[in-house]
């Protein structure tokens, strides 16, 4: 593993991550741009210790990354689901396509019951009785009807719209139903004209509800490097390497909050505001995700993760401080970053891998029929030694995931949403396994305690961000 200048990036990472790039990023030391090596190596370390699921961290200052990390097994190359990020990507796609349209605007009803504007959608303001229940209820209601934007639309009332801020995802389904009527396009295609095209983003994936309807509250999936581009273009009042792609005024609509969504935040639109650290702008997502630009300090953090919903890496990056001058170097500190990135960057070391009980081992390979199928139908579970496999099928989706058995997490490319997936399995005793699994396209981290037993299993089951969890029995497929 080599590191350029001494620097704690790896190199082939960075490569890898800016192959796209219209201009290669430069790099520097944190002390070269006025941060502390010590205070990012503490950031890491804590992850390390903890096992924070993070998967990469980027840090740029003054247009010079100091900080490009991918935590093994995820990688460079790979898509991840930045969850509600996409919300910031949609306002900015809305503001760039209304600076064509000026008979749009945020006054413009989109819809019809209850006057929804486009203002108070983006904004959070829709009146919708929606957002306020952990989980977002409210979202897999509207994803279980035939018609996910009408039922969006016909989601009970608790205020009049633009009075109360109330975080409720379907209002950016809305929002993404109406720019299709008005454009005859999706809200995917117009991202891809005025957004990802001028950053020269090419590798990304959003779906669509059952009408087609770009889901613009979330699951857009982006590289990470790409990621950055759009945070560099927030730092750059809405341009990018010398061409405006956004409007900087409706930039700074966007980045004015436009909703007091708490004591501690305000909500612009699609964006996040601190009220403790003015100028801060912030696109959050589900499980970790985050762009976070702060352009009064030319300061850009971009972080994807597989983390419970609050996340646990961004309040320990609130320790940063960025100076005002360059800080004088400081070998010991970047020493220290370097060994912080080396222990995330690598596979952990390899244990010796349990083997399958009495009551295991006659269903590794056979199928198990889960008796609570809201969530999964069936699993198989195979092993070979420190090697092995979990086949999932569930009413969403049906993948395989390699697993290790030994500790070390298997990466496979063919999970959901044509994204890659991760996996490993512990035996806690012979017929008790715990097997993580992580499909980055997704944003998603679960937990399967499987317990065996003579009539089959029990599985507890728990996606770490709290969008499911469950415990039910399983028992052998005899069809199979």
């Amino acid at each position: 593993m080599r590191y350029q200048l001494g620097l704690p990036i790896l190199a082939a990472a960075m490569a890898l991550a800016c192959a796209a790039c219209a201009q290669p990023r430069t790099v520097a030391t944190p002390e070269a741009v006025g941060l502390d090596s010590a205070e990012i190596a503490a950031v890491l370390e804590t992850v390390h210790r903890k096992n924070i699921p993070l998967d990469s961290l980027y840090i740029e200052r003054d247009g010079r990354a100091v900080l490009d990390l991918y935590v093994y097994p995820y990688a460079p190359t790979l898509r991840h689901d930045v969850a509600s990020v996409s919300k910031s990507v949609t306002a900015l796609t809305v503001g760039a396509l209304f600076a064509q349209r000026p008979d749009f605007g945020m006054d413009q009803v989109i819809a019809p019951v209850g006057e929804i504007r486009m203002g108070d959608a983006l904004s959070m303001r829709t009146g919708l009785a929606c957002g306020d229940r952990p989980g977002e209820p409210e979202l897999f209601a509207v994803m279980a009807s035939p018609n996910w934007a009408e039922a969006a639309a016909s989601l009970p009332r608790h205020s009049p719209p633009g009075a109360a801020f109330s975080y409720c995802s379907p209002a950016y389904l809305l929002a993404s139903a109406f720019v299709t009527r008005a454009t005859h396009a999706s809200l995917a295609s117009q991202a891809q004209r005025l957004i990802f095209e001028p950053l020269g983003i090419t590798n990304w994936r959003w779906p669509a509800d059952p009408q087609g309807h770009t889901r613009g509250w979330g699951d857009l999936d982006l590289l990470p490097g790409d990621l950055a581009k759009i945070g560099r273009m927030l730092l750059d009042h809405g341009a990018y390497e010398g061409r405006q792609v956004v409007p900087g005024k409706w930039i700074s609509k966007a980045t004015t909050a436009q909703s007091d969504a708490s004591k501690a935040d305000g909500y612009g639109y699609g964006f996040w505001l601190r009220k403790s650290v003015p100028g801060l702008i912030e696109g959050r997502g589900r499980g970790g995700q985050g762009v976070i630009a702060w352009p009064d300090q030319k300061l850009l953090i971009v972080m994807t993760a597989s983390d419970t919903d609050d996340g646990q890496t961004l309040p320990l990056l609130a320790g940063l401080k960025p100076r005002s001058a360059p800080l004088p170097p400081n070998p010991a500190s970047v020493a220290r970053l370097t060994r912080a990135v080396e222990a995330l960057a690598k596979p952990p070391a390899p244990q010796a891998p349990g083997m399958a009980g009495r009551f295991a081992r006659p269903l590794l390979g056979r199928p198990l029929l889960l008796a609570d199928t809201q969530w999964i139908r069936r699993l198989t579970l195979r092993q070979a030694g420190a090697l092995g496999s979990l086949r999932i099928e569930s009413p969403y989706y049906t993948f395989e995931v390699p697993l290790g058995f030994d500790g070390v997490p298997r990466l496979g490319e063919h999970g959901p949403e044509d994204g890659a997936v991760s996996g490993r399995a512990t035996w806690i005793d012979p017929d008790h396994l715990v097997v993580e699994v992580r499909p980055y396209a997704l944003a998603q981290r679960v937990t399967l305690d499987i317990a065996f037993t003579t009539a089959g299993a029990t599985i507890s089951a728990r996606e770490a961000s709290g969008l499911f969890a469950f415990h039910t029995t399983a028992r052998p497929d005899l069809a199979k």
